[in-house]
């Protein structure tokens, strides 16, 4: 990754927690350094993404609970 380039994705929305198609997080990607080398964690997590990690790590059952519109960005983390 491009030196700098983890601190242009986090500045502009990038979901530190997020995982893409393949399983890869942000913090896989830019090894060998450390997340909080380019930012800092707390500050880039929201309360949705802990809840959606939350919901992910406890396969909670959410499809009839929670607005379709949401089911993409639980699935991303």
């Amino acid at each position: 990754m491009p030196k700098g380039f983890g601190k242009i994705l986090t500045d502009h929305g990038a979901h530190i927690d997020a995982r893409n198609k393949t399983g890869d997080t942000f913090e896989s990607l830019i090894k060998p350094k450390k997340i909080s080398e380019i930012a800092n964690p707390l500050k880039y997590t929201t309360l949705a993404c802990l809840a959606a990690k939350t919901i992910q790590q406890h396969n909670i059952k959410y499809n009839d609970t929670v607005p379709s519109a949401l089911h993409d960005f639980i699935e991303m983390h």
